[in-house]
């Protein structure tokens, strides 16, 4: 997806491939297959790339709402108890502690 979001433009399959040659071209369709099922990519023209007509791919969405949308609850709170256990200073947790009161509070007022 960074290659994506990285590009000023839409690509193809091939762009994809130079941009990354380490990928293979079937590697490449499967995955712009799989985003492009889950709307996370989407067709934003049909041209020619050469002499072959080929797809232009653009994302649909921003990292910030993909990082969002791919947090369940579980992996949040998995991502908070790592985040505890391991990086956080006394500081930091009483700013998460407060950030859970307000949002306790908020919850409770409607």
């Amino acid at each position: 997806m960074d290659i994506f979001w990285n590009s000023d433009f839409p690509l193809n399959v091939s762009d994809i491939e130079k941009v990354n040659p380490s990928l293979s071209k079937n590697t490449i369709q499967s995955i712009v297959r799989k985003l492009n099922k889950r709307n996370i990519i989407s067709v934003d023209k049909i041209d020619y790339s050469g002499t072959v007509l080929a797809r232009y791919y653009k994302p649909t969405i921003s990292q910030e709402e993909y990082l969002i949308s791919e947090l369940s609850n579980d992996s949040l709170s998995n991502l908070f108890a790592t985040f505890i256990d391991k990086e956080a200073t006394q500081e930091e947790l009483n700013e998460l502690e407060q950030l859970i009161k307000e949002k306790k509070q908020q919850t409770k007022d409607v």
